[in-house]
């Protein structure tokens, strides 16, 4: 079996946010909130105009071009967090490009795959959405089953994908301007998944909304 070998660039950059209209009806508040049900635990924050939401991209290398892939992570408490990441577009481009951005945040539905939340390395496919959900107590799930092991190269992890009438969809996305004059979009979307427990054999379903900042720096 022939290995690849690629090189991951991730930057994360903070601004702050508020809240829009959320998928499911819900009257806005501020333009950023995440909402989500995990384990019968509602979880509801909104983000004010002096909180930070991150944002991220990646980007590898591989024999048909470069791959990119962009992110987004909502604190929820000091300890616990949501990301989600869509993924992976390939593109001659060396740098992600704003109309690259927009391919991988375009309104639809996604399949869900792995990405690269915690130590594993994101897959090629394209189309794709991955949860990261860090608990209260930082244990860590994720939408893709995980199961890591230390070797000599470092930390390996094997992947499986197991998503039962899982959905996810993008609603609506809406340009918006950026206190450092980048590109960024407001991206509004929903979803309903399992999350699995990395290394180990509980899992959980979630669903909920999210309304949140993707964007890049030229």
């Amino acid at each position: 079996m022939k290995q690849v070998f690629i090189v991951i660039m991730l930057s994360a950059i903070f601004l702050g946010c508020r809240k829009e209209h959320s998928s499911d009806g819900v009257q806005p508040r501020t333009p950023y909130e995440i909402a989500f049900e995990v384990d019968g635990e509602k979880v509801d924050v909104v983000y004010n105009a002096n909180e930070a939401n991150e944002y991220s991209t990646y980007m590898f290398g591989g024999m048909a071009g470069n791959y990119f892939g962009v992110g987004c992570a909502f604190k929820i408490s000091e300890r616990a967090s949501l990301s989600i990441t869509f993924g992976t577009l390939l593109s001659s481009s060396t740098q992600l490009t704003e109309a690259s951005l927009l391919q991988l945040l375009a309104p639809g539905e996604r399949l869900y795959g792995s990405l690269g939340a915690y130590s594993s390395y994101p897959a090629r496919d394209s189309n794709r959405v991955e949860i990261a959900y860090t608990d209260k107590q930082s244990r860590r799930w994720c939408s893709t089953g995980m199961k890591e092991k230390y070797t000599h190269n470092g930390v390996e992890a094997s992947v499986q994908i197991s998503q039962p009438q899982g959905k996810f969809s993008i609603s609506k996305v809406e340009k918006v301007a950026l206190s450092d004059g980048g590109a960024g979009y407001r991206v509004s979307g929903y979803f309903d998944c399992f999350l699995y427990e990395v290394n180990g054999h509980a899992k959980k379903r979630t669903k909920g909304d999210f309304t949140g900042v993707f964007a890049y720096r030229q």
